[in-house]
């Protein structure tokens, strides 16, 4: 089983998981006022706009922690994952230290961490891109490789 995977600055909306491959966002969290948003299909935007509207403040975000990698990685053998770019977020970092959480566990699985160097739209393309290398058939080396 393969899992394609983004933070929640990616877009995978549309892509459908199938018996060979699924897909994840893991999500950030959108500090305003000491209130958490959390950054997934539960959060509701209109909320979000009131309380940065409402804020004397700037908001921030942090990134998903190792730990939110790891529970995401579930127990999919092969996991590829797009993270936002290193120089915005610390996203990747975290993400590469759940991939070394999950291979201490798990030595036979396999996790390729991608730092995007872009945003939403890069992280997007990027998925389609291993997608489509995923269902020619390649192995896990051949697949990172080419990405």
């Amino acid at each position: 089983m393969w899992k394609i995977m983004t933070d929640s600055s990616g877009l995978i909306s549309g892509r459908e998981n199938t018996d060979d491959i699924s897909f994840a966002r893991v999500p950030f969290i959108i500090d305003v006022d000491g209130v958490g948003y959390i950054d997934d299909d539960t959060l509701e935007e209109a909320m979000l706009v009131d309380a940065v509207d409402a804020s004397r403040e700037a908001g921030k975000t942090a990134c998903p922690s190792p730990e939110a990698w790891l529970t995401a990685f579930g127990d999919a053998d092969k996991i590829i994952v797009v993270t936002i770019s290193a120089n915005l977020s610390g996203s990747y970092m975290s993400a590469l230290t759940a991939k070394q959480m999950l291979l201490e566990k798990h030595p036979g699985r396999q996790v390729h961490v991608i730092n995007s160097k872009g945003a939403g739209p890069t992280q997007t393309l990027c998925v389609r891109w291993i997608e489509k290398l995923i269902k020619q058939g390649l192995s896990f080396d051949e697949v990172t490789s080419r990405i």
